[in-house]
This record gives structure tokens, sequence and C-alpha cells, in this order.
């Protein structure tokens, strides 16, 4: 009976095969048909293979119903995904040994070396990877050498005097850690998983930096409500075998029980979030409405998801210290809890980051700290972006471009970028340095401005710098400091207010001065 069962589910199977085969014929033809000319046979069916499965008719139904097949057959792996001892998902692509990691640590060690010379202390963190860290959970026959490879970088490391921190041993120390802290359809951790790690990270920020030590019970779980939406999403994993084969995910998040003010700013989307913790580190949508599980990946709850730069103040911080981390995606769950303690915590995220290099922003803004935080399967497209460019310049003389006392945008009332230029143009492949000593609002409401670097002749910003009028009058005044494209038209542009959201609102801007930064010989 069960061959004759076996034997008819694999014929529906070939049957539906067939049936979504003939219903993509024209797909593939045409995606043949609009592939460019390539140099070799072989490139043009590679790039023919990758567009058709895009246009693909049906894709993620084929996807869920052979996932479900794997699943009857009792297959341990799957389209390079591996089902755990304990029924979690865990990719499982052919992995070598990193031979890039002694130029990674080298990278490291340059950073440290140049944050050094301006005041900056360096720590690594080694965030840590599906499946445990001993592997007991996968498949008997399979492998994954991220693990071996974390160790050989922390070693290499320890041996340049850098400080490091391995998160492995208190969160996929144990094969139950792994069920707790880890989604079970993507690679990333959870909530409770960032929420573990986040005293243990400050603890040993405060040991660098030699901060006295202090309460950390904000930190605690017992002070946070743990809320869940079961069977809410599929993860990076569980997109690629179907629900079917691993099951849908829950989603957690963490909402305090003490009050709390944070202002969050991601330049690159003109957001300005000001508020509490659920309000500023949290995207509501995700939570609110369940989104498609192929389409979305509902992992962006934290902080809407990755951004090439995101400030973070909290004027209520008991540290005054000033954090830079350079993160991968794993650093969206935390982040809120590291701001709990700091004052000022920046994040970029060098996949997305092109205003300048790591280097020149630690130059430009003088962290306290600087943290890498990277998980393994990140890892190496960071790092080896993270002292690409030359290094950074010494602190030089400047030279003033222009001076005014005041700049006024008067309350426009369908602009939505109502803006005004700076009357200087600027040079290409420059740094200049912007002060103003303060922000008035003068009609309708706003609670922060936008800067940019505008190319008038293509009508499009190269970058905007985002501040929160608040934080403007605790610092006394702002300062940019920005370089301009190497080609191009650009002007300093300053908003009546953020970009996107002028209408109705007039600003001045007062005891505006520019200058230029001389170039290091």
């Amino acid at each position: 009976m069960k061959n004759i069962a076996k034997k008819s589910l694999a014929f529906c199977f070939i049957g539906l095969i067939t049936v979504l085969t003939i219903a993509n014929l024209k797909v593939a033809l045409r995606c043949l048909l609009e592939t460019p000319d390539h140099r070799s046979f072989s490139k043009l069916i590679h790039a023919t293979h990758t567009k058709y499965v895009q246009q693909f008719k049906g894709k993620n139904t084929f996807i869920e119903l052979n996932g479900a097949y794997a699943r009857l057959l009792g297959q341990r792996v799957y389209n390079k995904i591996a089902r755990l001892n304990n029924g979690m998902l865990a990719r499982l692509d052919t992995w070598n040994l990193d031979k890039e990691l002694p130029e990674a640590a080298a990278k490291i060690a340059h950073t440290k070396a140049e944050a050094e010379k301006l005041g900056s202390r360096l720590l690594y963190i080694n965030l840590p990877d599906k499946p445990d860290r001993h592997s007991e959970l996968l498949p008997t026959g399979t492998q994954r050498t991220t693990n071996q490879d974390s160790d050989l970088l922390l070693e290499m490391l320890a041996q340049r005097h850098i400080d490091t921190l391995d998160m492995r041993s208190v969160i996929n120390e144990r094969p139950e850690d792994l069920a707790r802290y880890f989604y079970a359809t993507d690679h990333h951790w959870n909530a409770r998983g960032a929420l573990k790690a986040a005293p243990l990270i400050v603890k040993k920020i405060d040991g660098i930096l030699g901060t006295p030590e202090r309460d950390l019970g904000l930190l605690e779980e017992t002070r946070w409500t743990l809320h869940t939406r079961n069977a809410w999403w599929l993860g990076s994993e569980g997109r690629r075998v179907g629900r079917y084969y691993g099951g849908l995910d829950t989603l957690l998040w963490y909402e305090p029980r003490f009050e709390t003010s944070f202002s969050v700013a991601i330049p690159a989307k003109n957001n300005l979030r000001k508020g509490a913790y659920a309000d500023t580190f949290l995207e509501r949508k995700w939570i609110d409405q369940r989104h498609d599980f192929y389409q979305t990946c509902a992992y962006v709850v934290y902080l809407g998801g990755d951004h090439p730069l995101v400030k973070c103040w909290n004027p209520q911080a008991t540290s005054s210290k000033r954090l830079l981390i350079i993160k991968d995606s794993f650093v969206n769950a935390i982040a809120g809890f590291l701001a709990l303690c700091y004052r000022e915590v920046d994040l970029i995220d060098l996949r997305h980051f092109k205003d300048c290099s790591a280097l020149e922003y630690i130059r430009r803004t003088r962290p306290d700290l600087v943290m890498i935080m990277l998980n393994p399967s990140s890892r190496r497209s960071i790092l080896l972006k993270l002292s690409e460019s030359e290094t950074p310049l010494a602190e030089t003389a400047t030279t003033p471009v222009a001076a005014m006392e005041t700049l006024t945008l008067p309350p426009e009332k369908k602009k939505t970028c109502h803006f005004r230029a700076l009357n200087a143009p600027l040079e290409n492949g420059a740094t200049y340095v912007l002060n103003v000593n303060a922000v008035e609002v003068n009609a309708g409401e706003t609670a922060g401005i936008s800067l940019g670097i505008y190319d008038p002749c293509a009508k499009k910003c190269f970058t905007r710098a985002l501040y929160d009028l608040d934080y403007i009058r605790a610092k006394g005044g702002l300062t940019y400091e920005f370089s301009t494209p190497k080609s191009g038209h650009w002007q300093l542009i300053f908003y009546s207010g953020i970009a996107g959201k002028t209408q109705h609102i007039g600003v001045t801007y007062r005891g505006i001065t520019l200058e230029k930064r001389q170039q290091q010989p």
C-alpha cells in the first residue's frame, strides 16, 4: 500500500510539473529572446535561467508542493536547506573555510589603529549563527564551516590584541538554545536572543571604556512584555522550501514596561521617529497585518529593515558615551536595547552606505567606541568593504567658502520638498564642513530638518542628512561634514522641514558658515 501511495503521489507530482512547464513555455522563449547577447553559450543559458526563474508562473505554488513532497519522503536536505533534528531550518550551501579571513583580520586591525589615532576604541563582536555551535542538530553527513571560520577569525584578532566578544557561548552553545533564541525558518536570531545578548554587550563596552559599574535592570527580561504572532511569516530559509516543509514562523517582539523616549533618524528614508521604544524601533505594519509569505520578510519589524545609516539619540540614557556600530541585519533586533544605555548610537551598514568610507565616518563623528557586530552569513561582504578607500584624513585646516546670518524658507502650501540652495557652488571630490548655530520653526510644525547635496541639472540628491530639532537645541547647533562626488554639479540645499514633508512649514537657519577642508598632502 505504501508503494502504491508513493507511486500515485509521484505521478501526480510529475503531472503538475508537466502542466507548469507547458504553461511557462512562452515565458521561457521570451526570456531567451530578451536576454542580452553573451560571449559564451553557458553565460547565455545562465542569464536566461535566472530571468526564467524570476518570471516563472506558479513559482511559489511549485515550491510549496515540492517542499511538501520532500517532507513526505522524509528528505532532511532539500534545495540546500537542512531540516535540523529539532525541526528548525538551516541553510546548507557548500561551505569551504573562508580563505579571505587573514585579509578581513588585517582590515579590522587597520581600522582599530586608525580609530585609536582619533581617540576611539574598537570592539569586534562575533554574532551567532545557525545551527548550534557544535552542529549536533545537523543531519548526518552534512556540515557548515562558519563556526570554524569564526574560531579562526577570533584567534587572529586575539593575536593582534583586538578586543572581542563571542556571543555564541550564550546564544547557540547548546541545541536547546537554538529553539529559544532563533527563528525556525529564518537565519536571524529573534527578540529573545537580542535581549539576552544586550546586557553582556553593555558590560563589555563599559569595561573597555572604563565606565563605572551600573544597574542594567532595564535590560532584564522581567522588565519587558513579550508579544507573539503565531504562524505569522516565512523566513529566508523557509521561502526556499515552502511552508509545508518547515512550517510557518512565530513573530516575536518586546515592549518595555517602563517609559522610554527616543529619536531615530533614517536619512535615506527621510524618516524621523520620535517617541517610545515601540514607536521608534518597531515597524508596526508587520505586527498589525500579515503580509505575503514570499514577497516580504517580517524580520524587518525590527527598525524597518536595513538602512545605510541610522542615528539613535536617547537624552535619558545614563551614559553619555557615543557608539558607532558597523552592522548587518542581526543588529536591527538589538539596536533599541543598546540605545537604552547610551546617549548616541549610530548604525551603518556598509552594504548600502555610500556617503564615505567607514574610516572617514569615524573621523567625522569621533565616537567613543567603534563596534563591528557581524554574523558569519554577511561577514565577508562587509569586512572586505571596511577600509576599501584611503586612510582617513588627519585634522587639516579649513578655508571659508560662504557665510550667512540667516536663511529663511517661508511656508509653501503644496511643495513636499521645499528647499533653498546656498549661494556657493561646490567643487567635485571635495570635503566641506557646514555649521549652523540655530534652527527656528516660524510656521507649521516639524520635528526635524533635512539637508541635501543636490544636482540641479539631474534634479536629484546624492545624499541627505536628517536632524532632530531637539537634538540641535541640545547640542547648541549642528555640524554637517560631507564630501561631493567626483563628477556632477552640486549644491548644498536646506529644506523647510523634513524632505518630502515640507508643506505649510516655514524655517529659519541662523549663523551659517561653510568651509572647505584642505586635502591631506
